[in-house]
């Protein structure tokens, strides 16, 4: 009989170890909303690190008028295709959309135009991060890629140019993102979220991740960090120029995720901007063919400028 109880108390171990093996895993691949989940308590002095003693940290303010010109040739492919498995998280801080089923790769940026990332997870921010042309806008979405030849998200972490983060600005009017839409529908009636844990809902309508940002255009580029506990400074940052819109209602199903429960509520979940450190700040258009302007001098003389920097 003591044999008995002793072999299924061993059993019973072994499924406890292997079940915390298995949480592990989860957290590790999760890692860059994990750290929100248990520090997000702390105010952004006490985050540790880093965080308060790093010179390229995020976020930043961003004006064109400061930023230095260039064209560059962004590509990013796959991203009008459907993602038919794609699931929501939650963890008490933002709301992440992640299991891309197709992958959507970015390449061809300024600082890693020979490398290929592949997007990971999306985060949606209650009050932008970032702040452009000195206002800061109701939300950003931030769309994380990692390096394709990385296994996993901590990898990409612990890599050289390991990480690009594109982010889209958004303001509140009463023209609605299609993108967005799919993700309230999904997050619309669900039942109270518990922010000690995980909640993974599978998305009800289709997502196009072009609907998101429309077509990137103009852009800011700068080298920065995590804006998280952690704030590793090995994040090349891509701001899309141009504010893009949701409607009120689309943002409070985003910020008041539990529905009607006493536990829902409005929060920001952006970070306090960070100096820049003289940091350079580059502002690229799509397509170099928009950036060229020719002028005839009276002798004859052909001058071409790039954004206003003669380069003759």
């Amino acid at each position: 009989m003591s044999k008995y109880i002793s072999l299924k108390m061993i059993n019973f171990w072994l499924l406890v170890m292997l079940s915390l093996q298995l949480a592990c895993v989860a957290a590790e691949e999760n890692w860059l909303d994990l750290d929100y989940a248990t520090k997000g308590n702390l105010s952004e002095s006490d985050w540790p690190g880093v965080c308060n003693t790093g010179h390229k940290q995020s976020p930043i303010e961003l004006n064109e008028a400061y930023a230095t010109h260039g064209p560059t040739k962004l590509h990013i492919l796959n991203d009008t295709v459907e993602q038919p498995h794609l699931a929501l998280l939650y963890n008490g801080y933002v709301v992440i959309l992640h299991n891309f089923t197709h992958s959507i790769r970015l390449s061809g940026g300024m600082q890693f135009r020979e490398l290929v990332y592949v997007a990971e997870q999306i985060h949606f921010h209650c009050g932008a991060e970032h702040v452009l042309e000195n206002v800061r806008h109701d939300m950003e979405v931030q769309i994380v890629f990692r390096l394709e030849s990385a296994a996993s998200l901590k990898a990409a972490l612990n890599q050289e140019k390991g990480l690009v983060m594109v982010s889209v600005v958004f303001e509140v009017t009463n023209v609605p993102s299609r993108a967005i839409a799919a993700i309230v529908d999904t997050l619309r009636g669900q039942p109270l979220v518990n922010e000690s844990t995980w909640k993974i809902n599978e998305m009800n309508s289709i997502f196009l991740m072009r609907e998101l940002y429309g077509d990137i255009g103009a852009y800011y580029q700068y080298r920065g960090s995590l804006t998280v506990p952690g704030c590793v400074e090995n994040v090349e940052w891509l701001v899309k120029a141009k504010v893009q819109t949701l409607t009120r209602q689309q943002m409070d199903t985003l910020c008041h995720v539990g529905g009607a429960s006493s536990l829902a509520r409005t929060h920001t979940s952006y970070r306090e901007l960070q100096d820049s450190n003289t940091r350079q700040v580059f502002y690229f258009t799509e397509s170099s063919a928009n950036n060229i302007r020719v002028c005839w001098i009276s002798v004859g003389f052909i001058c071409v400028f790039l954004n206003g920097v003669n380069i003759f």
